[in-house]
């Protein structure tokens, strides 16, 4: 299996909103250990390994887009307020980033709707 040994974050950037690159040290499924990135494209024993970080404002409480969390968001589905959807999954960056979403951002609201009428399951067994 494919697996993470060590992550390294720079801390030496101080641009707020610039997405940081890190060092990240796998270990392979031959047990070997590699700092090459595991892409969609390639796959190891279809693994692969997908990540971004950006470096935000830490003394500050601004709402950040659930979908490009290098942005700050500028609106919030009231369908997840209403459903309590974990608030974090319902900020966008745009009405278009919204748009282009939804797709994808309404199966929260089905997974909400489907627990409240027939599992009365808990937000975190939904959402993660």
């Amino acid at each position: 299996m494919l697996s993470v040994v060590q992550v390294h974050l720079p801390s030496d950037i101080p641009i707020v909103g610039c997405e940081l690159t890190p060092y990240v040290l796998l270990r392979r499924p031959d047990r070997t250990v590699t700092t090459d990135d595991v892409s969609e494209i390639n796959p190891l024993d279809g693994h692969f390994l997908r990540y971004k970080w950006y470096r935000v404002q830490s003394d500050k409480k601004v709402a950040v887009c659930s979908i490009h969390p290098s942005e700050q968001a500028t609106l919030q589905c009231l369908g997840c307020v209403e459903a309590k959807i974990p608030v974090a999954k319902s900020y966008h960056c745009t009405p278009k980033c919204f748009s282009d979403a939804w797709q994808h951002h309404r199966v929260l609201h089905d997974r909400a709707a489907s627990a409240v009428n027939d599992l009365g399951n808990e937000e975190e067994e939904l959402f993660g």
